[in-house]
């Protein structure tokens, strides 16, 4: 018995032992610091989220990321399982959102499928079953602890052996496992390029975002990585390649040493684009830039040997740089000894017969910088100078001179932001103001610079800036720091749309929620089908900004549509879901709705009853990704998808009548929208999406009519929504309490309020009814302050900045007059009768003049005034991005007539 009792014993120990293994395997493969063993093969993109909670979280507080992320069809998946997050983050205590997930793409003929996985416990999963059983085009499975989701079935399974195995594909990879340890621990996601299926990866996007992570992209390189940040204002990626020998791009500068960018300090404020190098190593340089051999040396050469190379061997100081700006072109080179320097460039110019024009030698051929530093030095007309301790090529005669003496990059505000996570050193440093260069390529730029350029500056443009630094001597690895910033200039706040990147707070203000009843007339219609929400988005003026060379600009005429009658309002941009392109509505004198395609073809229109009132919408109701337009007439809130049908539910009945247009807000973008409708005697409305009226809304009214849409600004974690007229003036929160007392303000324009600024230092700008300039400062001060009293009640307002440098205009039928922030006269013509919404361009301000029935522009770099050429016989005209167009376009009304131009 005895001996039996002590073989049960061990029978049983070894049992325990050997279930005690399989669980402890199990549970190691679960709790794995890596989710690298569900890779049924290595992906061609590879996103490694370390805290999907925090990513979620930046993406959801810097929305122009988040749509992008939406848009993407590689991205979809991970978007979505990212908003699922937010979700369970809310309802589901239990749930860890802070998880470690990944994300595989794999690109196939064409098209791409991506597989996302992410450790859970058997609880979480029954949650993430029942969420992701919402998605039918998605296949999700639970297995060894691991959750997967793909809406490419045979992927999974794959997976699911993958997992059974227990054996990384990744493990045998040394180039993938080399840089995989170079990743940061503390950002929220890395991501991982494979670049042996790059042609793949190219066939698929052949638009590349972002030609900094292109040139990374090098067949011969195994993979790259980055961390991936999205801090407020700016997306961040850092890190590493391994480049290899052959690749001539990532090579050329590998013997140079990172250094401190000191030409950035001579670069006029004006700068859109620069990239600055720092070549310690001249003759290394030189013979790794393959390129040379195309220009030869010899034609620089003057009979006594002397040459543009010995030159540059004396007077090199280790620094070039090549960029536009508003004047132009250039190329800029640091110097050693800048007065020694002068005399020899004056013998070369002898030698070489140059001619001398404004302190500039104009030599008979071009190439001065390019025979020794490459191609990218070469401009088509070339006019060299000494300034200071740089020499200076431009192809202008002068142009170096009065760069010297304008006003410094470094000291613009949207460069120092853009800076700000930028290292100290590097080996070369690129720097592109986005908003700026499209309007300069047709003119300034070479057709092949902007071949390779203006793909990803048309996604990019509605951001601000994008600095890029990369250095070449770090051991076997390339580095590489790359920062987007959102746009950072003043945005009309009236249309969400427009408004500029605001301050947030993890833990939003608490809005009006609870529902009461309201009287609705409704119209019943079939609803269109179901889920995942959108931004609301005003159809109005995008403006896709951007800075020009002279007081003009260049349209070319894309398309006219005839309509029955003149447009009633401007013009204003619609999303097609079906295709991702533009469309346009627009309304006339009878009171008829026009659908039109953005290439000049009516889809519909529609009978309205009433004139519409200030701006439409655009919004998903459904969340199911399909856009319907909304709006207010003085009668009836109006909900109509995009084949011309009444939503169910609408129109809703308004009374009191409206006494302005609508807004939408959706303070956290999960489509919980709130919708504000000014009505007569002074009230304020804020309905949900049911037409009922939050309990908690507490808006007191003045008694006075609130006359203009009401505005919605966010900075500093708070939400200022603005209610004005030209007798009233109330800042309000989000339940309709007063935020910012303005007791001095008795009323305001027609104008839309500008924001100006962010955080704490917020204020919002605009006019009163007879000129009088006024703020409104987020600390809560209202200030008044006389401009130009006079002016007729219906008088135009705009300002232009550049973030350093603010030009308010005031135009009404007396004329247009132009003020510094000093309120210093700076422009006055009073030849123009200026009327209607100031719309902008960049550096330029367009107007309706009604003298000549054309529209005008002031250009604030140029400080004057000047005519388009582009007839528009009302004030109805609208600046915009107009897809599949590209660039910017100019929507404008004459006659019974709408204009589609795109604008140079």
């Amino acid at each position: 018995m005895k001996k039996t009792f002590v073989i049960g014993i061990c029978l049983l120990a070894a049992a325990i032992t050997i279930w005690g293994f399989i669980s402890l395997r199990n549970a190691a493969l679960s709790e794995e610091t890596d989710l690298y063993t569900a890779l049924p093969q290595k992906p061609d993109l590879l996103f490694e989220i370390q805290r999907a909670g925090d990513l979620s979280q930046s993406m959801l507080y810097n929305n122009g990321y988040w749509q992008y992320w939406k848009e993407n069809p590689e991205l979809q998946l991970l978007s979505l399982i990212l908003s699922e997050t937010d979700t369970l983050r809310e309802s589901q205590s239990g749930i860890a959102t802070d998880r470690p997930m990944q994300l595989a793409v794999y690109f196939r003929d064409g098209a791409s499928a991506s597989l996302l996985s992410t450790r859970v416990s058997a609880d979480e999963w029954r949650y993430w079953n029942k969420r992701l059983a919402h998605y039918p085009h998605l296949h999700r499975q639970y297995h060894k602890g691991v959750m997967s989701v793909s809406a490419d079935s045979s992927l999974l399974a794959r997976s699911a052996e993958a997992l059974d195995k227990r054996e990384s594909v990744m493990e045998g990879d040394t180039a993938f496992q080399t840089l995989s340890h170079t990743v940061g621990s503390q950002v929220p996601m890395s991501v991982y390029l494979c670049h042996e299926s790059l042609n793949r990866l190219l066939a698929a996007a052949s638009d590349s975002p972002c030609p900094e992570l292109a040139s990374l992209m090098r067949k011969g390189i195994g993979w790259s990585v980055l961390d991936f940040e999205i801090r407020e204002r700016q997306l961040v990626l850092s890190g590493f390649a391994l480049p290899d020998s052959k690749t001539s791009v990532l090579e050329r500068m590998r013997v140079q040493t990172p250094a401190t960018n000191r030409i950035e300090s001579a670069l006029p404020a004006g700068t859109v684009y620069y990239c600055h190098q720092n070549i310690d190593d001249l003759e290394a340089y030189r013979t790794a830039n393959g390129k040379l051999s195309a220009i030869e040396d010899s034609m620089w050469r003057c009979a006594d040997g002397s040459s543009t190379l010995a030159f540059f061997r004396q007077y090199f100081d280790g620094e070039w740089a090549h960029g536009f700006g508003s004047d132009g072109p250039f190329v800029v080179v640091r110097l050693n000894d800048s007065e020694n320097a002068a005399r020899d460039l004056q013998h070369l110019a002898e030698g070489l017969h140059a001619g001398h024009e404004q302190g500039a030698y104009r030599f008979g051929l071009c190439g001065f910088a390019a025979s020794v530093l490459g191609p990218d030095a070469l401009l088509q007309r070339e006019f060299v100078s000494i300034q200071g301790q740089n020499l200076w090529i431009t192809t202008q005669a002068g142009t170096a001179a009065a760069i010297a003496n304008a006003p410094k990059l470094t000291d613009d505000a949207r460069y120092k932001a853009a800076r700000a996570s930028m290292q100290t050193e590097s080996s070369e440093t690129r720097f592109y103001r986005l908003s700026g260069l499209l309007p300069l390529i047709d003119r300034q730029v070479s057709e092949a610079w902007a071949e390779h350029h203006i793909g990803w500056l048309e996604l990019l443009c509605p951001f601000g800036c994008l600095t890029a630094q990369s250095e070449y001597s770090s051991g076997n690895l390339t580095y590489r720091n790359l920062t987007l910033s959102q746009a950072d200039r003043y945005l009309s706040l009236s249309h969400r749309a427009q408004k500029a990147p605001s301050d947030y707070t993890a833990t939003p203000e608490p809005m009006a929620e609870e529902p009461a009843d309201s009287p609705a007339e409704t119209v019943a219609t079939e609803p269109e089908t179901a889920p995942a929400a959108e931004t609301p988005v005003a159809i109005a003026d995008i403006p896709t900004p951007a800075s020009a060379a002279s007081a003009t600009v260049q349209a070319d005429k894309l398309a006219e549509v005839m309509l029955d009658a003149p447009a009633a309002m401007r013009p204003q941009v619609f999303k097609n879901h079906l295709n991702g392109e533009n469309e346009i509505i627009v309304q006339d004198t009878k009171k008829q709705l026009y659908l039109i395609s953005a290439s000049g073809n009516i889809v519909w229109k529609i009978q309205l009853s009433e004139f519409i009132l200030g701006d439409v919408f655009a919004v998903d109701m459904l969340g199911n990704k399909k856009w319907q337009m909304t709006f207010v007439t003085p009668s009836k809130w109006f909900v109509i998808d995009r084949k011309g049908n009444n939503l169910a539910g609408f129109p809703i009945a308004l009374n009191p009548q409206a006494s302005a247009g609508l807004q939408v807000v959706d303070y956290e973008n999960k489509a919980d929208y709130r919708f504000f409708i000014p009505r007569k005697g002074g009230k304020v409305n804020l309905l949900k999406k049911d037409g009922r009226q939050p309990q908690d809304w507490s808006y007191k009214s003045s008694g006075k009519d609130v006359e203009q849409a009401v505005q919605h600004f966010s900075a500093g974690g708070k939400d200022y929504l603005v209610c004005t007229g030209s007798q009233c003036s109330q800042v309000v929160d989000r339940r309709g309490r007063t935020r910012i007392a303005t007791e001095g303000i008795g009323g305001w324009s027609k104008n839309p309020l500008i924001a100006d600024g962010s955080g704490s230092s917020m204020r919002m700008v605009g006019t009163a009814p007879d000129g009088d300039l006024q703020f409104v400062y987020a600390d809560g001060r209202a200030i008044s302050t006389p401009i130009e009293s006079g002016m007729s009640a219906g008088h135009s307002f705009g300002m232009l900045s550049d973030g350093t440098e603010k030009h308010y205009l005031l135009g009404d039928e007396k004329g247009l007059k132009v003020f510094n922030e000093d309120f210093e006269l700076l422009v006055k013509d009073a030849s123009l009768s200026v009327g209607g919404r100031i719309q902008y361009f960049g550096e330029k301000a367009f107007f309706h003049n009604s003298t000549d029935k054309t529209l005008w522009l002031y250009d604030r770099t140029k400080r004057q005034c000047s005519g388009s050429g582009i007839g528009c016989d009302s004030p109805h005209f609208t600046i915009t991005t107009l897809k599949p167009h590209t660039g910017t376009c100019l929507l404008t009304t004459s006659d019974n007539k709408v204009m589609i131009y795109r604008l140079k």
